[in-house]
């Protein structure tokens, strides 16, 4: 019986394979959190090309409107999209001084000055490069509006 309390102790006593049980335990949420710090930083940096792409393409739309064609090349040049990767929406649309939406084509009552404006919008669909159980894909929206002088 001594014997087998002895064998008992000394098994308790071992510390060759404590740093391996350690490793494989704290291994996996290490490398979760890396790869995860890794995909936060990649949507950042989509997040960040999209805004500038839209700012890009306002700017030029605000001095080339009706260019749609052109304002869409900027847009996917600047933000280094293609067109498969994010789509680029266009819009026009005019305002009174009196702070009222009209459409451009009427104009404003008693002939006030007219200010138009151009909006551009990109989505981009942002997928993880390792699937988490809780996060599939992302969408990611940028727009702005700039008046057209």
């Amino acid at each position: 019986m001594k014997r087998v309390i002895h064998q008992v102790m000394s098994v308790c006593r071992d510390q060759r394979a404590s740093a391996a049980i350690e490793i494989a335990l704290i291994a996996p949420v290490l490398i979760s959190l890396v790869f995860g710090t890794v995909d936060y930083a990649l949507y950042t940096m989509d997040n960040m090309r999209l805004a500038k792409g839209v700012a890009s393409a306002v700017q030029f739309g605000m001095y080339n409107s009706g260019n749609d064609a052109g304002i869409r090349q900027v847009a996917y040049t600047a933000s280094k999209f293609t067109s498969s990767q994010a789509s680029v929406a266009i819009q026009y649309f005019c305002e009174c001084p009196s702070s009222s939406s009209v459409t451009c084509d009427v104009g404003c009552p008693d002939d006030n000055h007219m200010k138009t404006f151009v909006s551009v919008a990109m989505q981009y669909t942002y997928t993880p490069t390792l699937p988490f159980p809780f996060v599939n894909s992302a969408v990611i929206s940028r727009s702005a509006s700039m008046q057209v002088p």
